[in-house]
């Protein structure tokens, strides 16, 4: 990779057509099985971000609802579905019911889903919604704290120094809460336009080019010490955010988020 133009943006058209189709018949299968609507399926982590590895695992997150019977209850019911389907594809999903609580305390894995660039199934109307929600309740001291957190257990293993794909995760949280920090929303999801915006100096983005370049061609335990001016950049920027003060705000009235659960349920 030679610049950032190089770097190409995650979609579906990127992905193997094969693979593709049998996450279709995957999220086929899960509809069926677990009487659910499947509303919003998506690709989440590197390959959502933009840079995985040659053999990188599928990661499908998805968001679904159940019929309305199923949430007049006196007793709380099982609200995820996990699965692993082979050895490179696992899948997640969340209830409707269980996304408005996680977006009520802004939840950064959520709020990844509802923005991913690689979108294999997607009911327009209804996670348009939910991504208004999102917005509107956007709690900037979690989501800082989030990606900050994130970044600091990474920075503090021992193997990160040597380990690529923990090194750009890192490198990815710490992006994000400059992010957050300065803008108070959701950052991007894909990692390149925080590169666009935050690496200044030539010598970083080259040494982070050609490490990317390493990561997307190689494989996922592949070890080379990481560049000295990246690692210095990292520990850099985690000092200076560490000190930030980012502000907590109201987080809302909860009839927001239940009317957001009734207009998806009842197709407002």
């Amino acid at each position: 990779m030679k610049d950032l133009t190089d770097w190409g943006a995650p979609n579906l058209a990127t992905l193997p057509s094969r693979k593709v189709t049998d996450i279709q018949a995957m999220l086929d299968q899960i509809e069926q099985r677990h009487k659910v609507t499947v509303f919003l399926a998506v690709e989440s982590g590197s390959r959502a971000w933009g840079f995985p590895s040659a053999d990188s695992d599928y990661d499908v997150r998805f968001l679904y609802h159940h019929n309305l019977d199923w949430y007049v209850t006196a007793f709380r019911k099982k609200d995820q579905i996990d699965l692993m389907i082979n050895q490179d594809l696992d899948a997640a999903g969340w209830d409707l019911a269980k996304c408005m609580r996680l977006l009520y305390k802004s939840n950064s894995a959520l709020i990844e889903w509802l923005n991913s660039p690689v979108v294999y199934r997607q009911d327009e109307h209804k996670v348009t919604q939910l991504r208004d929600l999102a917005i509107r309740v956007f709690q900037p001291q979690a989501v800082f704290y989030h990606y900050l957190s994130l970044a600091k257990r990474k920075l503090l293993h021992p193997d990160t120094r040597t380990h690529e794909k923990s090194f750009l995760y890192a490198l990815r949280a710490l992006l994000c809460a400059r992010w957050v920090e300065e803008f108070r929303s959701a950052p991007p999801v894909e990692f390149k336009p925080l590169v666009e915006r935050y690496l200044n100096s030539s010598a970083d983005l080259e040494a982070l080019l050609a490490l990317l370049t390493r990561k997307l061609e190689g494989q996922e335990v592949d070890r080379k010490p990481i560049p000295e001016n990246l690692w210095s950049l990292a520990q850099r920027t985690f000092e200076t955010l560490n000190s930030a003060n980012i502000r907590s705000k109201p987080v809302g009235d909860i009839e927001l988020y239940d009317q957001t659960l009734r207009n998806v349920l009842f197709g407002r």
